[in-house]
């Protein structure tokens, strides 16, 4: 079990698998961090740039082994900010999708 955090603008108690832009990053999906520090300084830039009152930092408690025992997910897991890591992310921003099948 992992604790991951998401900064936002809004309380969200059930994240949005597909949700968000194709040429992001890692592709669409919900993003999270197992750095708390990182999502508080996402939720505070979000809440400066969309003009909210409130930032948001949501936490959830993640069972890897449970969500992944029944072969229907797959998950690529990068360990370090590596060759491999950027290319990935370089490949997502010119659309070449590097993300689907995960």
């Amino acid at each position: 079990m992992i604790t991951l955090y998401h900064g936002s603008t809004l309380k969200i108690e059930q994240p949005l698998a597909n949700a968000g832009r194709a040429d992001l990053d890692f592709g669409k999906g919900f993003y999270l961090t197992s750095l708390r520090s990182q999502a508080e300084q996402w939720a505070m830039r979000m809440q400066l740039i969309r003009a909210q009152e409130t930032a948001w930092l949501n936490v959830y408690e993640f069972d890897k082994k449970a969500v992944f025992s029944d072969g229907y997910y797959r998950c690529l897991s990068f360990d370090a900010y590596d060759r491999s890591w950027l290319d990935f992310i370089v490949a997502s921003r010119k659309g070449k999708e590097p993300w689907k099948g995960y």
